[in-house]
């Protein structure tokens, strides 16, 4: 009998080990993601056809609000020096988005069936964890910072983004 326990015990240990493994390893989002992301948004801003920006802008699109305040703060692709708009835009992009309902799995216990469930969490855009390294990256290109080497890494190379941003500074649309 206290081998069959044993090996029960084991089988969901085992269980419970593949599960959070899996589980974690969906859930993972590696630094090479994240310096993607945020590179992700500033090459957009310098790049992505204004008016394209400006619509998904005004139809409530963090990250093109989150752009647009890039576009304002320094002053890039035409666009005039307005540290108002831009802060009009970055708190539009920050904001909270309303609620959303979130899967999840509770496994099996002693008073639980376990199965999945529901629960409503707050909807951010993914632009906020995002924002610190986007403002880092910016301030070091505006700055001509050889920071830029460290803040501004992704699929495109540092010296590219620094021509993109020359491009957009130079007031072309």
């Amino acid at each position: 009998m206290a081998r069959k326990m044993n090996i029960g015990k084991t089988a969901l240990g085992l269980f419970t080990s593949i599960y959070l493994g899996a589980w974690m390893v969906g859930c993972a989002t590696t630094q090479s993601d994240y310096d993607q992301a945020v590179q992700g948004v500033i090459v957009s801003a310098l790049t992505r056809p204004i008016a394209d920006i400006e619509s998904r802008a005004a139809a409530d699109d963090g990250q093109a609000q989150y752009e647009l305040s890039i576009l304002y703060v320094y002053g890039l692709r035409g666009k005039d020096k307005n540290l108002e708009t831009a802060s009009i835009y970055r708190t539009k992009a920050m904001r909270q988005r309303g609620r959303e309902d979130q899967k999840f799995y509770r496994g099996a216990s002693s008073n639980n069936s376990g199965g999945y469930s529901t629960r409503s969490v707050s909807a951010f855009h993914w632009i906020v964890s995002h924002a610190d390294g986007i403002n880092k990256c910016t301030v070091a290109l505006s700055a001509n910072s050889p920071d830029a080497d460290k803040y501004c890494i992704g699929n495109r190379t540092v010296d590219e983004m620094r021509q993109l941003w020359k491009s957009a500074n130079s007031g072309l649309r």
